[in-house]
């Protein structure tokens, strides 16, 4: 995964994602705002490891995966910027994201349910 600059301040976020169920992994680019919002953390990601259950995601094998589908979710990293309300984490630490067990729902990624 890299990190570019985006028009209007945004990052472009280049990596490997399931297009659609048992497809092999492609390049795709995504874009982000370029800071954090209040209680979020942007992390820096410099290991990213796979697991079994991102296999049975990219197949749907549970019949929950949405998709593009970005596999990896054991990850490390390291603070590269804190949104408004963020006191736990400083910039510059190291940090580890296991399973993500939610989101916002709103981004452009996510399925309009």
């Amino acid at each position: 995964q890299s990190v570019a600059p985006a028009a209007g301040g945004a990052k472009c976020i280049e990596c490997f994602a399931a297009l659609g169920p048992g497809q092999r992994l492609e390049r795709w680019t995504y874009v982000v705002d370029s800071s954090p919002g209040a209680n979020e953390v942007d992390v820096e990601i410099t290991h990213c490891r796979v697991c079994h259950s991102d296999i049975h995601q990219i197949d749907n094998a549970w019949g929950v995966a949405s998709f593009p589908l970005v596999p990896g979710h054991e990850i490390v990293g390291r603070v590269v910027a804190v949104g408004e309300g963020v006191g736990q984490f400083q910039i510059g630490e190291a940090v580890a994201i296991g399973v993500q067990r939610g989101s916002c729902g709103s981004g452009s990624c996510c399925p309009s349910w």
